[in-house]
């Protein structure tokens, strides 16, 4: 398994998912009111993920492999790569994928371990090489480990976005990469919140440093 690139997470996820469900969160999000659909799959014990578009959904690795054979090219992406070998997995034709977002992930309680990262980097880790260690195979791998989850789905877009897709209604937002320090409204947005939990807090008579 890689070093760095948010690898050391994933691997302290799966161990923690032995215990109970466990959920990952960028330091990068705000939210804006109440996660009924993360709350629902916690409770259910649903994989999550964070979409990226529109009326996002897991396809089958053979068709994500497909698609992004046609479109490796020497600049690409590295997520292209590492979706270009989804074919070479073991049964991939009744496994899935989706092109989610790991800044914010939901994995229930056994559904993957280290055992299982080390198998899926064994298979995908010698088609990209030196790529392997690249950052974004952690998303990448985040990615699968959520969509073959035994219940799994994609948040609905946009209602959790980045800013720039931001609608009515829009419950979470993830100022991701740039964004955050484009204007201040992520800072002025993470003081609102800040604010409103220590309120919140003392109300219930915890009181925060």
């Amino acid at each position: 398994m890689p070093r760095g690139g948010c690898w050391e997470r994933l691997i302290a996820i799966a161990d923690q998912v032995q215990q109970d469900y466990v959920v990952q969160l960028d330091a990068d999000t705000v939210t804006l009111d109440d996660l009924v659909e993360v709350k629902m799959a916690i409770a259910s014990g649903t994989a999550f993920t964070l979409g990226t578009e529109d009326n996002q959904n897991f396809t089958w690795c053979k068709d994500v492999s497909f698609w992004a054979q046609q479109r490796l090219t020497a600049g690409q992406h590295i997520q292209v790569f590492c979706e270009a070998g989804l074919d070479k997995i073991p049964g991939y034709e009744t496994r899935k994928y989706v092109r989610g977002c790991a800044g914010f992930a939901g994995f229930p309680k056994h559904s993957f371990s280290r055992d299982v990262l080390r198998d899926f980097g064994q298979t995908i880790g010698p088609l990209l090489g030196d790529q392997w260690n690249a950052w974004g195979t952690e998303q990448f791998t985040s990615n699968y480990i959520v969509s073959n989850a035994q219940q799994a789905m994609v948040l609905p877009h946009p209602k959790y976005c980045h800013p720039g897709r931001e609608r009515v209604g829009t419950v979470f937002l993830h100022f991701i990469g740039y964004v955050r320090y484009a204007t201040g409204r992520y800072a002025n947005l993470a003081k609102m919140t800040n604010n409103m939990l220590r309120i919140e807090a003392t109300q219930k008579g915890i009181y925060l440093n």
